[in-house]
């Protein structure tokens, strides 16, 4: 969710609107706000806590309260909430279940798109990230970067390895997290030469090599 504060009495109005929801349709707004700004349905319904639950009419619902609508023209059920700052609004509510929320919705995604494409490793890293599995986090990041290298989208490349690298810093010691480090500096030093970033391809093979 957007880190820019909510001015109070916004927040307040909007809270108001949310307490006013019955409980299983204000379950599913604030498990979507979990999925980001722009959700699909069918992630949604397997990141629910009671994924027996029909998600369509409490949609239906959000949507006639103009707390959400649907996107047209999406390949999928797809909708997203009317502003920024209701999206904000309801993820601050998930409190302390937010771990646990994303990491739920991860498997969701994996669950509902098994073969890993760019959109769904991108979607991985900050579920995972939120989820505290520091572990997996890097490794999606690192597959989003492999995605963004083969589009020749080198800032997009840098900044996913960099996340890898984040993510491993506060991974549990262990073997496995060492050699998946020196593997990412190896992975982010050949895109830092390609892009004629000579030292710090350097700097990076060298920190590679020390480990």
């Amino acid at each position: 969710a957007s880190k820019l504060k909510v001015p109070k009495g916004v927040k307040e109005a909007i809270g108001q609107r949310l307490d006013a929801l019955n409980p299983e349709v204000n379950e599913v707004l604030l498990c979507a706000s979990a999925l980001g700004n722009e959700f699909q349905a069918k992630v949604l319904q397997r990141t629910m806590i009671a994924p027996n639950l029909v998600i369509g009419s409490a949609l239906a619902e959000l949507v006639s309260r103009k707390l959400i609508y649907e996107v047209t023209g999406a390949a999928n059920e797809t909708y997203r909430f009317a502003h920024s700052k209701v999206h904000q609004v309801a993820y601050g509510k998930l409190g302390k279940s937010a771990p646990e929320i994303h990491a739920r919705a991860a498997k969701a995604l994996l669950s509902v798109y098994p073969d890993v494409t760019e959109w769904v490793a991108y979607e991985l890293v900050p579920q995972f990230t939120s989820a505290g599995d520091h572990e997996q986090a890097a490794k999606y990041a690192r597959k989003a970067a492999a995605f963004a290298t083969n589009s020749h989208a080198i800032e997009e490349a840098l900044r996913f390895y960099n996340l890898a690298l984040e993510s491993l810093s506060k991974a549990k010691p262990s073997h496995g997290r060492d050699r998946a480090e020196a593997e990412t500096l190896m992975e982010l030093a050949g895109v830092q030469y390609s892009s004629n970033e000579w030292d710090a391809a350097l700097a990076s093979y060298r920190k590679s090599f020390a480990l």
